[in-house]
């Protein structure tokens, strides 16, 4: 982690919250980082949220969704003219996630993950 988040946030004071640092050590993957975070969520509801990802008008309503739902887990997509530089997912006809495959060299949709 660059030390610049540190200084920008801080302890998160400044902007009404509570920030905690977990390092990951290697970049392994956004599983591998929940992973590393695992005892400091523990039960609890959360998101991961990459941060060189910037959404026009937030994720509130779809953290909404997921906590009416009562699904375990979202993915969000976007389709994109160039999969094969992304993780995409295969969807079956009811829209449920059928296979998520990062940088695939014949991707099956134009869906790519996005880092939320």
């Amino acid at each position: 982690m660059g030390p610049h988040y540190k200084a920008s946030l801080g302890d998160g004071r400044t902007y009404g919250v509570s920030v905690t640092y977990i390092i990951q050590g290697y970049p392994a993957g956004i599983a591998h980082a929940i992973l590393c975070a695992e005892s400091f969520v523990g039960d609890d509801p959360f998101c991961a949220y990459l941060g060189d990802n910037v959404l026009k008008g937030g994720i509130r309503s779809v953290v909404q969704d997921l906590l009416t739902t009562g699904n375990d887990a979202e993915v969000m997509l976007c389709r994109v003219p160039n999969p094969e530089m992304f993780g995409v997912a295969e969807l079956d006809q009811d829209g449920d996630t059928v296979s998520l495959v990062e940088k695939p060299k014949a991707p099956k949709s134009d869906l790519a993950l996005v880092g939320i």
